[in-house]
């Protein structure tokens, strides 16, 4: 199992999913939450997204860690969102995000979600750290301009 050990100064904040939580070292403050957005969006990143309504904020006291994880049993990673740069991951794969992250749902499109992956994803936006999971090894593959996936 891959667990994310997240160090924190005082005042620094994270999120994450309710239940992700593996340990905490030092003084944090747990403030439990439904996850960001109104009631609507709030259904839909719940029922569409597979992600949990209800999350945790954790708030450092002073100098500490908190190790997180996901329900899949693989690597953990972490990309810069960035406005303007939205980040898709599979629904399910959310493990914590930095203050700043929100989360919606991404339509995938009738063909795809028939015949290919699912019918929504997850879109991760605004300005942060975003920490996701997946089923095993995550390969990394940097993408030439011409190039798609």
């Amino acid at each position: 199992m891959t667990i994310l050990d997240v160090q924190m100064s005082s005042g620094e904040k994270i999120t994450a999913e309710s239940g992700a939580t593996v340990y905490i070292k030092g003084d944090i403050e747990i403030k439990t939450r439904t996850c960001e957005g109104g009631l609507l969006k709030k259904l839909k990143v719940t029922a569409l997204g597979s992600e949990s309504f209800i999350v945790n904020n954790y708030i450092a006291q002073g100098d500490c860690s908190i190790g997180v994880t996901g329900p899949p049993l693989g690597d953990i990673v972490r990309p810069d969102i960035k406005p303007g740069s939205d980040f898709i991951v599979q629904s399910g794969s959310y493990v914590a995000s930095t203050q700043g992250v929100l989360l919606d749902t991404k339509w995938q499109g009738f063909t795809k979600g028939l015949f290919g992956s699912e019918f929504f994803m997850l879109k991760a936006m605004g300005q942060g750290d975003l920490f996701f999971n997946a089923y095993g090894g995550i390969m990394h593959k940097q993408l030439a301009a011409s190039e798609r996936i």
